[in-house]
């Protein structure tokens, strides 16, 4: 299911009458590149390992070729699953979080917006 305006994005992954995992986007810039942000995505316990995350990624991919995401550096399962589906760490931000450094990871179009950035 999608819901939102053009420039929101949340979609919902069911299986029977469950919701069981959600992607939520917005567009916004990256280094002045226009982009979908991915602020969240989740897979209900239960259901986990079973390719739900990675249908919802390449479904919001489809839909926004352009996008990028915030990482904990130690989730290394996301982060498997994201290099897995192309996407690559932009940059690296010290103490994103509050106990852990952080990884911008994005679409290949945006490693040479920030390559250009410098």
């Amino acid at each position: 299911m999608r819901t939102g305006a053009p420039a929101n994005t949340v979609l919902i992954a069911t299986q029977g009458r469950h919701n069981v995992g959600y992607v939520i986007a917005y567009q916004k810039e990256l280094l002045q590149h226009p982009a979908m942000h991915v602020t969240a995505i989740g897979v209900h316990p239960g259901y986990r390992n079973q390719g739900i995350a990675t249908l919802l990624m390449q479904a919001i991919l489809a839909q926004h070729p352009s996008l990028w995401l915030h990482v904990r550096v130690g989730n290394v399962h996301a982060i498997g699953l994201y290099h897995k589906l192309g996407l690559r760490e932009v940059l690296r931000q010290p103490h994103f979080y509050r106990d852990e450094d952080g990884l911008v990871m994005g679409t290949p179009d945006l490693l040479t917006v920030a390559a250009e950035a410098g």
